[in-house]
């Protein structure tokens, strides 16, 4: 099964900013295109904390819906990515 993710939107707002790490919330909305198609709204809040500008840690919101083979699949979920 193959199928093409395009994000179409992203807009990041920041929230905090101190002097070695600043917060933001990123919001983003994609589309697969291929075997399965959907779209989703993703909610993000990154933490940006060190000086190269990575953001190690993401919590994240998502919302879908999708089709494939005649079937529709609506979801939502949540995730914390720590650093590794």
């Amino acid at each position: 099964m193959i199928s093409r993710l395009e994000i179409e939107t992203w807009d990041e707002e920041p929230c905090d900013e101190q002097e070695r790490a600043k917060l933001t919330r990123p919001r983003l909305t994609e589309t697969f295109h291929g075997n399965v198609e959907g779209r989703s709204a993703v909610k993000l809040l990154m933490a940006y904390v060190s000086a190269d500008g990575l953001a190690p840690y993401v919590a994240s919101s998502v919302s879908s819906a999708a089709s494939t083979g005649g079937r529709t699949v609506s979801s939502y979920t949540t995730a914390l990515v720590p650093p590794d």
